[in-house]
């Protein structure tokens, strides 16, 4: 089954479901205290008259209090979040994804007349925050008072609250700044609430609530497109959906915008997998009361396959159900009933929409007219469809019957399909439908191949007799390939106006044919894509600074294993060179840190091992490049190489000793850096002493002549430079276990975990001093390593001066050897 991507695509960017506001009770009172700059105790609620009139002589002239001037109280903060988090599940989370959005204080409402501007946000002197602000929450906190109702409006739609929230409770509500706020009059008492400013973190930046619009405009195209042929999509849900009022938020936002165009059917369907052959049959449709099906199509729609499946087809043995939303333009409302007059059946009434609904019925796998209505007395399909096609006049349609529909069948043979694509490429000519005819040679190509020559040939004017099939004889399938490259490269340039139509044949076709007998390399479609385009830009003499530059920014420093390995192809290497060099001098002195190694390039093998840094790899890559392009930069490069080096014997051991270990004595750096490898050696620190001091005093209870896993376990407490013991795969002492178990602080019992593994006694030493140890026991490894590779070296470079004096005393005159000697 195919998947439906262009579908899939537009549910991907389909918004998260939204609305404009949300509301929402705590079914308690805010569990936290404020205090306000200039008063003695933190408010108590249900706000107070006397704190209520200090709170009037501090602010007389407003009902705002900034947040500058509240305090929450430092004993609930904890409470104080608890509540906030609640609030953000309960009201903005329906504005926004989770995770999205954060909120902070913008002020304080003591408010006794019922003034809505009360709730505007104050100005806030973060720009971020500032630009990234969308909406309001406004917790209201416990207070007498009537009246006051709050109400959020949003085109035509409104929520109103606090119009009966009792005084235990903690309402709250948050609403994007595109809404209006309105509030009734407050007729007694005061309402006191915290006004909250909203804003986005990450993500989208949109400030009112997201519509369905796009997502309806872009179904829409889909749905009314000639070139979309999936005729029945599948939309996998769960078994317990049994109805569209069942379904989750977003299938459900998904279903409203299907119907919302006006031009799909949708409907919810019980469905039989066939694991055998990887397809779901509907057994059971029960259509959207939106959608206005005709009965004859829910019944037409039982038996048939779904073609496609957003995301992944359901998945089952042989026999087995499953339920998904299917859906499918009207236009491919399934035909089976030739003779069906209800005058809603298409679903359409344009005659262009019936056409290309029509076109449709040349690829049903089911009871298509092709099948069911070709009889030579009657016109066939074919003959019907282009009467129509060239009637209606219409370049698209044409095009896509051609690219999309026309195929060669059993009883719809070459011989029927060639005189009707002759007749609409006279019609509508050769640059109108050169596309659709490069589709169709595409589509033929791999399955009826010599057909689509001959229909070629003849388009050229070559054949104009009917071309006799041989199967199994190559020759005419070569014969006719060998005609037509002759015609398009050599007859037809010189030709005024005697090729087909007064134009020759596209030269698109030329490739496509190419690409059918040429076999593929498939080395290329896994080469990188940095090597592709420095190959052939060099090969074409088009290879620029701004060229190179956007492969370096690819390939980054793998590209040096990439110039390497095609420099010795080209043929003139004069663009590439400098730029190449030019590169190496660039970043050479950063080979020695580890993140000029990208993360996705493969790392070394494991034979080089682990310790090896990546660097070292990509210098060698570096050297052997230089070796190419300029021998004579080879010691130059390698100095600064060495020079960027850090001086440590962790370096020696990560980047010198390894390019060391994998070059060849013969290299013309291999003395430089081996020399320079044996005076970094001589010229380290010896290691600090580090003391292990891990002894720790063993239980009292603990014998060590009870058993030998006792005595070697009293030993193990005892000794300062000893971590741990293997005390074998036969199980513990018993004694010993309960002994450890009690002694769980100072020491740890791992039991095995693969069989003939071992019981291991662990002391759980200090992480400082363990740390310490650790990392002196592994100085200690790469120092052994260190001064064992540099004997190596050492050796090497004697067998060397060997071989040249050697070398030096046999190519020396007579008389010189015999003074020597």
């Amino acid at each position: 089954m195919m998947q439906a991507y262009a579908d899939e695509d537009v549910l991907n960017d389909m918004p998260q479901p939204s609305t404009f506001a949300a509301s929402g009770a705590l079914l308690h009172p805010a569990p936290f205290l404020v205090a306000l700059a200039g008063m003695d105790e933190p408010l108590s609620w249900p706000l107070g008259a006397a704190q209520a009139k200090q709170i009037a002589a501090l602010y007389p002239d407003t009902k705002i209090i900034p947040s500058s001037d509240i305090a929450i109280d430092q004993r609930y903060f904890q409470r104080y979040d608890e509540m906030l988090t609640a609030v953000y599940q309960g009201s903005i989370q329906s504005l926004v994804s989770s995770g999205e959005a954060d909120m902070v204080l913008s002020h304080m409402v003591v408010d006794d007349v019922g003034d809505a501007e009360s709730f505007r946000l104050r100005p806030t002197a973060d720009e971020a925050i500032c630009a990234t602000t969308f909406g309001v929450l406004i917790i209201l906190l416990p207070s007498r008072h009537e009246g006051g109702v709050v109400t959020f409006t949003y085109g035509d739609d409104s929520l109103a609250f606090d119009d009966a929230i009792p005084l235990i409770d903690t309402a709250y509500a948050a609403a994007y700044l595109s809404t209006t706020i309105t509030s009734a009059p407050i007729t007694s008492g005061r309402r006191v609430a915290l006004v909250y400013r909203v804003y986005l973190r990450e993500g989208s930046q949109y400030f009112v609530p997201p519509t369905l619009d796009p997502t309806i405009a872009a179904l829409k195209v889909l749905g009314t497109s000639p070139f979309e042929t999936l005729q029945r999509i599948g939309l996998e849900v769960s078994i317990e959906c049994d109805s569209f009022d069942s379904f989750s938020i977003i299938d459900a936002t998904f279903v409203e915008a299907l119907v919302a165009t006006g031009c799909f059917d949708v409907g919810l369907a019980d469905l039989k997998i066939d694991g055998r052959e990887s397809k779901c049959t509907i057994e059971t449709l029960l259509p959207h009361p939106a959608c206005n099906l005709p009965a004859v199509v829910v019944r037409n729609c039982v038996g048939k396959t779904i073609q496609g499946f957003l995301y992944t087809a359901p998945s089952g043995d042989s026999e087995s159900t499953a339920r998904a939303i299917v859906f499918w333009p009207k236009r491919h409302r399934p035909e089976d009933d030739a003779n069906e007059t209800e005058p809603d059946y298409l679903g359409v009434a344009d005659t262009r929409e019936l056409v290309l609904a029509a076109m449709y019925a040349f690829d049903l796998e089911n009871a298509s007219l092709t099948r069911r209505h070709y009889n030579r007395r009657a016109p066939s399909f074919l003959v019907l469809m282009e009467h129509f096609l060239m009637a209606l006049n219409d370049v698209e349609l044409t095009a896509v019957f051609l690219s999309n529909h026309i195929t060669i069948q059993p009883k719809v043979p070459l011989v029927d399909i060639a005189p009707l694509v002759h007749h609409l490429l006279t019609k509508h000519g050769w640059e109108p439908l050169c596309a659709a005819l490069l589709r169709l040679v595409q589509r033929w190509i791999q399955t009826e191949a010599n057909d689509t020559l001959q229909l070629l040939t003849s388009l050229a004017g070559l054949n104009k007799a009917k071309a006799m099939h041989v199967w199994g004889r190559s020759h005419v399938f070569i014969e006719e390939v060998l005609v037509l490259e002759h015609y398009v490269q050599v007859t037809a340039p010189q030709l005024q106006g005697a090729n087909y139509m007064s134009q020759r044949l596209p030269l698109p076709f030329v490739t496509v044919i190419d690409a059918y007998l040429f076999p593929r390399y498939d080395y290329l479609y896994t080469s990188y894509t940095d090597a592709a385009v420095l190959f052939l830009a060099s090969l074409t003499q088009r290879l620029d600074a701004a060229l190179f530059d956007a492969c370096v920014a690819v390939g980054v420093v793998a590209l040096f294993r990439v110039i390497a390995a095609i420099y010795p192809q080209l043929a003139d290497s004069a663009p590439l060179r400098p730029l190449a060099l030019a590169y190496v001098d660039a970043v050479i002195e950063t080979l020695a840190r580890d993140t000029a190694w990208p993360e996705w390039l493969p790392r070394p093998t494991e034979e080089d091992r682990d310790w090896i840094k990546v660097g070292a790899v990509i210098f060698l890559d570096v050297l052997h490049l230089v070796e190419q392009l300029a021998p004579q930069k080879s010691r130059t490069v390698t100095s600064a190489w060495l020079a960027a080096l850090p001086t440590t014997r962790d370096a020696l051991h990560r980047h010198r000793l390894p390019v060391l270990a994998r070059l060849d004595t013969s290299s013309p750096v291999h003395r430089l850096l081996a020399t320079a490898a044996i005076d970094r050696w001589t010229h380290l620190p010896p290691l600090p002493v580090v003391t292990p001091d891990f002894a720790l005093p063993p239980p009292e209870d603990l014998d060590p002549q009870h058993c030998h896993q006792c005595g070697n376990v009293h030993a193990l407490y005892t000794q300062a430079d000893t971590l741990t013991l293997s005390c074998g795969s036969d199980g513990l002492c018993s004694t010993l276990s309960h002994i450890l178990e009690a002694d769980h602080a100072h020491v740890a019992v791992r039991r095995p975990w693969t069989q003939g593994e071992g019981y291991k006694i662990e002391k759980l030493a200090m992480p400082g001093p363990l740390a310490e140890w650790r990392t002196h026991a592994r100085q200690v490894q790469i120092r052994d390593s260190v001064t064992a590779s540099i004997e190596t070296v050492k050796s090497q470079m004697r067998d060397k001066d060997d071989q040249e004096q050697g070398k030096e005393e046999t190519d020396a005159p007579l008389a010189k050897r015999v003074c020597r000697a």
